[in-house]
């Protein structure tokens, strides 16, 4: 999502411009989670902002690593895993 285009737009900004939280809000408000776990970085939550929107605010569990840099991969990993077996993180 850092990377640069040809065009000299960042992929977050491109992504932005041509909706992707609409599309994201969407989507969840049609799945109807009980709730969302957010373990995106912060080149990928620019790509939605403002994240969350007001219409699902309530359901999102937003979850951040600083300092963590290069490392939050890894823990994002972790927290994942957990997820999927279905611990808590």
């Amino acid at each position: 999502m850092s990377e640069t285009l040809p065009s000299g737009i960042r992929v977050y900004t491109w992504w932005k411009r041509h909706g992707l939280r609409p599309i994201v809000e969407e989507y969840v408000q049609s799945v109807r989670p009980e709730k969302v776990r957010d373990l995106l970085p912060d080149n990928y939550r620019k790509s939605l902002f403002p994240w969350p929107p007001k219409s699902v605010d309530s359901l999102v569990e937003t979850k951040n690593y600083p300092g963590q840099g290069q490392g939050s991969n890894y823990r994002r990993g972790e927290d994942l895993a957990k997820l999927v077996r279905g611990d808590q993180i």
